[in-house]
This record gives structure tokens, C-alpha cells and sequence, in this order.
């Protein structure tokens, strides 16, 4: 059985370039198999999705879900010398979806920092204390940031605040950088580090860089192994005010649903997709 001695666990931020870095390692899944297993989104069953659901509901039992649902997944995995799991639901949930109807979630701690020392508890207990954890957040300009939360969120459920007032609720959140350090004051026996998109994108793997560069890989791997585009259709401000007008015009949640749907597939239709971190 191999030695683990290395763990990286990109636990978030949402909107930070998530999307087009796992999409560049599920894509050279195979290719990054000699130097590290590679867990994403479809591999983790439950666990994923209990962190969203702690986020909603911050309870005793919700939180003890996450912890059993990260031991059995960990319990199902072999050993190998590197491990990478990337999940952004694993810092929480998005800013902008409810607890209740009325009631927004608009920080992103403590949830943040209790699931970091989880994730943590969790990987020592499976792993022992020799193995090297790294947890990992990528990061982005704070208005940037607000911005393509807010384009998310007035595009996949019924958001009624417009960007400067879903911003205004924001307002604690400083800077996402900010919210790294207060998770690396709050756990121990891991490495928590930051990556900023905006160095990233300088990069030729793009977000990817984030994981890429934490593994011993050959000097020439992105030449070898380039970013693909990412075809997310990018939203443009127009679109976005659409979608608001929608959320605050069409009290029908099937209608609502099935406009906004059309209306992104005539997107799609008239201009394709656009690559968008």
C-alpha cells in the first residue's frame, strides 16, 4: 500500500476561476494519475452537498453529516502518494442563496473555517499526522468577486437585490484574502494558502496553475498539457439586469424557470459560448 504524503484539498472560493480549474484536471485526470489521485465533484457523493446543506443551516447535526459523510468517503478511497480533491461547497455555499425565504446568507465565515478544521480532523484521522495537508482557496478581486456572485445568482434563483445592494449585504466580507487569514488562525495541522485570480490568469493554465504548481510535475507539463477553453456562456451586464426584472416580475416559479432557460439558450444561440472565469 502506498504512503500518503501529501494532501491538497482546494476547498474553495465560489467564483474564483473553480469551474475551469477542475475542469482542466478532470480533463488530464489520466495524464496527472503517475503524480496524484484526483477527486472532483462526481466523486464525492454526499459530501459535497452536506457542506451546502451546513452553509443553510449552521446546526450540531448538519455539521456532524459533513463529518460522517467526509469519513466514509475517505474510508472508500485507496491510499496514493499525492491526493487532490477540489470542491468549492467545501468552504460552504455561495453568498446570496436563503436559509429561509427571507432570510439571505451573505458571510463567508464561520462556516468557512468550521469546515476547514473538519476537513482536517477528518483527513487525520484517515491519514495519520505524517502526510502534509494543504488547504487551498483561490481568491479574487473583491468587486470582481461580488460582481460574477451576483451574475450567478440573479441567473439561478430569484434574486430581487441589484448588484450594489446585493453588495451592500456584502459588506462585512472585506476581501477574500481577509477571510483566508481568519481560517488559517483558526486550524491547525494543515497549511492554508491563497491564490489569487488575477496572478493566476497571467498563467498559461490559467486557475488550474492553482493545483498544478503544489505537484512535482515535469518542467514542460503545460506545454504538454494546455488549458482548453472553458465554455461557460458569460453573462453580460444586459442579460443580468434581464434575469432581476425577471426575479421581481414573474411570480411563478415554473415560468420563471422556463424564461430564463429560453432566454440563455437564445444567448447561446446567437454568440456561443464565452470563456469566463
Amino acid at each position: 500500500m502506498n504512503e500518503v504524503k501529501k494532501i491538497i484539498v482546494h476547498m474553495g472560493f465560489h467564483k474564483t476561476g473553480t469551474s475551469s480549474l477542475q475542469s482542466y484536471l478532470r480533463r488530464y485526470k489520466n495524464e496527472l494519475k503517475p503524480y496524484a489521485d484526483i477527486y472532483l465533484h462526481e466523486d464525492f457523493g454526499h459530501l459535497g452537498e452536506t457542506g451546502r446543506a451546513y452553509a443553510r443551516f449552521t446546526t450540531i447535526v448538519r455539521r456532524l453529516l459533513f463529518r460522517r459523510s467526509l469519513r466514509n468517503f475517505l474510508a472508500s478511497i485507496p491510499n496514493a502518494e499525492t491526493l487532490v480533491m477540489s470542491r468549492e461547497t467545501f468552504c460552504g455555499i455561495m453568498p446570496g442563496h436563503r436559509r429561509f425565504e427571507c432570510f439571505g446568507i451573505y458571510r463567508v465565515n464561520p462556516v468557512a473555517k468550521i469546515l476547514a478544521r473538519e476537513m482536517v480532523h477528518g483527513l487525520r484521522n484517515r491519514f495519520g499526522y505524517e502526510p502534509e495537508i494543504i488547504l487551498l482557496y483561490t481568491t479574487r478581486d473583491r468587486d470582481e468577486w461580488i460582481q460574477s456572485a451576483w451574475g450567478h445568482v440573479v441567473r439561478s434563483i430569484r434574486m430581487t437585490l441589484n448588484k450594489d445592494q446585493f453588495a451592500a449585504k456584502l459588506k462585512n466580507v472585506k476581501s477574500l484574502e481577509k477571510e483566508v487569514k481568519k481560517i488559517q488562525e483558526y486550524v491547525n495541522g494543515a497549511v492554508v494558502i491563497s491564490a489569487s485570480l488575477g496572478e493566476l490568469k497571467k498563467h498559461p493554465l490559467g486557475p488550474a496553475n492553482a493545483v498544478v504548481s503544489l505537484l512535482d510535475l515535469p518542467s514542460n507539463w503545460a506545454e504538454k498539457y494546455p488549458m482548453k477553453t472553458v465554455n461557460n456562456v458569460g453573462y453580460t451586464s444586459e442579460l443580468q439586469q434581464r434575469f432581476l426584472e425577471m426575479n421581481r416580475n414573474i411570480k411563478d416559479k415554473k415560468i420563471l424557470v422556463s424564461e430564463k432557460a429560453r432566454l440563455v439558450n437564445e444567448t447561446r444561440a446567437e454568440r456561443g459560448f464565452k470563456p469566463k472565469f
